[in-house]
């Protein structure tokens, strides 16, 4: 993993934030379509936020939108201003000029570019569903850590 990934894990679920828009001129095509992007997911970004809590077997998946507004609104360095959602095939996306990064949803991948902040490739950082029980805390229970095999005080 990039270093950078190391230093801002909570950053990159900062991403995922979507939002309701307003008026205005479109934000511009993304330019990462023609960008490599990270192989697999880096859970160990979601892993301190989702790792706590685990969704109920009943929980809704949140829509793209939920999701970049929970990046917004818990991570406003990273994506400043609120801004209207775009899409640009495959990508559903938002643009934040301040910090010139983008938070985008490709399917079901939640993805980041931004090459000042998280370097030059796409990062991959989880799936919508990663994303439930912190956008709907009240659908999750906490977890129960297992207990180690061989711990007799346990």
């Amino acid at each position: 993993m990039r270093k950078s990934l190391q230093v801002l894990p909570a950053a990159a679920a900062a991403a995922l934030l979507v939002s309701c828009g307003g008026g205005g001129e479109d934000p511009p095509a993304p330019a990462f379509m023609g960008k490599p992007v990270a192989s697999g997911v880096n859970s160990a970004i979601l892993a301190p936020q989702a790792a706590i809590r685990q969704p109920l077997a009943q929980a809704a998946i949140p829509t793209p939108d939920q999701v970049m507004d929970w990046g917004e609104q818990n991570f406003p360095q990273f994506f400043p201003p609120h801004q209207v959602s775009a899409f640009f095939s495959p990508y559903l996306y938002r643009y934040y000029p301040q910090t010139n990064i983008y938070l985008a949803v490709n399917g079901e991948l939640v993805q980041l570019y931004g090459p000042d902040t998280f370097g030059p490739n796409i990062i991959t950082v989880g799936a919508l569903s990663d994303f439930t029980c912190l956008v709907f805390p009240q659908s999750c229970q906490p977890s129960t850590p297992e207990p180690p095999p061989d711990d007799p005080y346990y």
